[in-house]
């Protein structure tokens, strides 16, 4: 995903307004995903702002040497630290 181009113009802004909303409200339950394009339109846009706030963090974290307390278990991108 990094240093992809987020081509705007491709974006639909109705599906993103859905899965925002969804989300807000709680109000998707199990049909959050209702096509494969929903998760790959989330992963270009708010995946890619998450990803952006965790390397943040973490890239702060590591500046000041600080490690999770042993036992702690991570589990997705931040369990590259």
């Amino acid at each position: 995903m990094d240093g992809m181009a987020l081509n705007m113009g491709s974006i639909n802004w109705d599906t993103i307004e859905r899965l925002r909303r969804g989300f807000i409200e709680g109000s998707t339950g199990s049909d959050y995903w209702r096509k494969r394009e929903d998760l790959e339109l989330y992963d270009q846009t708010f995946g890619r702002r998450i990803s952006w706030k965790w390397d943040y963090v973490l890239g702060e974290l590591s500046q000041l040497n600080w490690l999770p307390p042993q036992g702690l278990c991570w589990i997705g991108p931040a369990a590259a630290v």
